[in-house]
């Protein structure tokens, strides 16, 4: 499901029973010793989020209007 290295950002805080959770199923990353988790607790802030679903916006209408890849601007 994940490729080999991957980075999870997982920006979803709950919580359950009063315990603080993140979005991803720890069996998800349990398993699997090569995943890169960020810390469920500060892990992520606000702007960082916003910049996530940036990248994902800007990715999905580079993917729909077949353009070149996104490059930053100066």
């Amino acid at each position: 499901m994940l490729k080999e290295g991957a980075v999870i950002v997982d920006a979803g805080v709950a919580s359950e029973g009063g315990k603080t959770v993140g979005d991803v199923a720890p069996e998800v990353y349990n398993e699997r010793i090569d995943l890169t988790l960020t810390p469920l607790k500060g892990g992520v802030g606000p702007l960082t989020v916003c910049a996530l679903f940036d990248n994902v916006i800007r990715a999905a209408t580079r993917v729909a209007e077949k353009k070149k890849p996104f490059k930053q601007p100066a």
